[in-house]
């Protein structure tokens, strides 16, 4: 699919996800000569709740029937701005999978317009309300997910999704709303794994996140020695009631990161390789999530000094 026709596809879902229980008359947004976008999409998504109508000169519809539905039309969207994984044989006449970079995602404007349509998507799908009992098309709007748990994937969406702190802040809150809202469907559990284990070594999103938190928020990227006992973060003295609500999303991505990170590396890669993290950057994490605790039970007073 073509960039332009793809980006006019997002615009027309973005929009109707933003209006959830509407049918869309996408006419406005897809000239009669771009048809190709209906034949291109709902081969993948016609019966999968997503629909699409209208032939030749016909305004193009376009409609979403469940949170499943919305769920099928991120995946397919994200399948097809992926592609596909190439194999490459390695010792042992074994075959490496991997996927390459998209070309498409290379595209000026198309990263960004994918993750605000791919947020609006998520919102839609994980909105209030149970699910019902998983079936097919439950089963497969989740595993459709599997671009998101690929290293290459997040890296392009970071490199072209705008300026580098802007890239960093949609990634970031996207990925904390879809790994919150995967719980919701069953059969889950696996795509949240391979989610965390992409975000946390498959990519290097979280360096750039403690980098966004401690520039954004106030915290320190560093820490001295003498700041691993009892030195106060002037940001953080309210606590969790004190952060920003639109700050919290990408501290709470960064902590489950960071947590998920800890269970894996050993005593050499913490303290010799130091790959994550410098020992000076662990030291400026341990001091800012030992305040935010800290703060959070027992907030300071107006006349408190720092320590």
């Amino acid at each position: 699919m073509q960039a332009p026709l793809l980006t006019t596809m997002m615009t027309a879902l973005h929009h109707l996800a933003s209006h959830s229980h509407q049918a869309m008359d996408a006419a406005t947004l897809v000239s009669n000569s771009q048809s190709g976008v209906k034949s291109d999409y709902a081969n993948q998504s016609a019966s999968n709740g997503v629909s699409l109508t209208g032939s030749g000169s016909d305004p193009i519809m376009v409609q979403l029937e469940s949170r499943e539905a919305a769920l099928v039309a991120l995946g397919n969207l994200a399948g097809m701005l992926a592609g596909e994984h190439v194999s490459k044989p390695t010792q042992g006449n074994k075959l490496l999978q991997y996927l390459p970079k998209s070309q498409l995602l290379e595209e000026p404007g198309v990263a960004e317009q994918f993750l605000a349509t791919a947020s609006r998507l998520l919102e839609f799908a994980v909105g209030s309300g149970n699910h019902g009992a998983p079936d097919a098309l439950h089963q497969g709007a989740v595993d459709g997910l599997w671009p998101f748990a690929e290293g290459t994937f997040i890296t392009q969406l970071l490199s072209n999704g705008g300026s580098s702190a802007t890239a960093v802040a949609e990634v970031a809150s996207f990925y904390h709303l879809l790994l919150a809202g995967l719980p919701q469907f069953s059969g889950a559990a696996q795509q949240s794994n391979s989610i965390l284990n992409a975000l946390a070594f498959g990519c290097k999103i979280q360096q750039s996140l403690w980098r966004w938190c401690a520039m954004t928020m106030g915290l320190p990227l560093e820490a001295p020695r003498e700041a691993t006992r009892g030195w106060d973060v002037a940001t953080l003295r309210a606590g969790m009631q004190g952060l920003d609500p639109d700050h919290a999303p990408k501290l709470g991505l960064f902590c489950r990161l960071y947590a998920h990170t800890l269970l894996v590396l050993d005593d050499n890669d913490f303290y010799e390789r130091q790959d994550m993290f410098t020992l000076a950057q662990q030291r400026g994490i341990a001091t800012a999530l030992n305040a935010l605790v800290f703060r959070t039970y027992c907030p300071a007073s107006s006349g408190e000094a720092l320590i």
